[in-house]
């Protein structure tokens, strides 16, 4: 079953340039996700299903994924710090998308709030 997914929650207007900032960066990361997983497959979140079968912690891929980013940018690539962000703001966003599917990962079992309605 697919969200409902109402498009006009996403055309807030922005007031200001940090919030054109916000939406440009979330457009950019939402768009390298879908490439990536279409690239790679769900291989997040085939991790993650596994690791809810075999550990206590189904976050366990995550923090990992998270580690390698952190000691990539601790060895000082300066040039690698916008794909190291990117990438780390990525898997926290995988991270909560997974977290919508039951244990399996195959069934989605939560969506966002339709805000459009609440306006």
């Amino acid at each position: 079953m697919l969200c409902n997914t109402n498009l006009e929650v996403f055309m807030v207007e922005p007031e200001t340039d940090f919030e054109y900032a916000i939406m440009d960066f979330c457009a950019e990361l939402g768009h390298m996700l879908i490439e990536k997983n279409r690239k790679y497959g769900d291989s997040f979140r085939n991790l993650r299903k596994d690791a809810a079968h075999d550990l206590e912690n189904p976050r366990i891929p995550l923090w990992l994924h998270m580690k390698e980013k952190l000691s990539r940018y601790m060895e000082n690539h300066p040039d690698d710090e916008e794909d190291i962000c990117k990438d780390g703001a990525g898997y926290w966003c995988l991270e909560a998308i997974c977290s919508r599917f039951d244990d399996h990962g195959d069934q989605l079992t939560g969506c966002a709030e339709d805000i459009s309605s609440t306006t």
